[in-house]
């Protein structure tokens, strides 16, 4: 059983099998087994995190994104936490496409871009400056 207390996002895998729960002080936990059972994911961090992208066949990749411009990205060459650019506004949103590609919006029209899963990213703001809440796939690499 999972205390959706302070949960923000969660995101599964076309097939239901996988499923990522993001939240408040750094919560990321994911299920194999279609939500029956989770365990956490070890970014050893405390940010509240805001949104999940979980890759289709659950091991490949993970990207969260939160508090403070917060990346953190698991995949399998292991487990890396950044700040692109900084500490800055607060990411909300992330979708990781099939093609090592990485986008995230968040507060103050804040876009991040990586095309090499986080490897190096392209900082963008928004010309309305407003918030970003909500990003799908924005090349043609499809989903995860």
């Amino acid at each position: 059983f999972v205390d959706l207390a302070g949960v923000s996002d969660v995101a599964v895998t076309g097939s239901g099998e996988h499923v990522l729960v993001v939240g408040d002080g750094g919560t990321a936990l994911v299920s194999h087994d279609a939500g029956a059972s989770f365990d956490p994911l070890a970014f050893d961090i405390t940010n509240d995190l805001h949104a999940g992208s979980i890759s289709n066949d659950g091991l490949t990749v993970v990207v969260v994104v939160g508090a403070d411009g917060l990346v953190a990205i698991s995949d399998p060459m292991g487990m890396s936490v950044q700040q692109p650019s900084g500490p800055g506004p607060a990411l909300r949103d992330v979708h990781a496409d099939a093609n090592m590609g990485i986008q995230a919006v968040g507060d103050q029209g804040r876009i991040l871009l990586s095309d090499d899963a986080g490897g190096t990213w392209v900082e963008l703001m928004s010309e309305s400056g407003l918030g970003l809440r909500g990003i799908d796939s924005i090349a043609d690499a499809g989903h995860h």
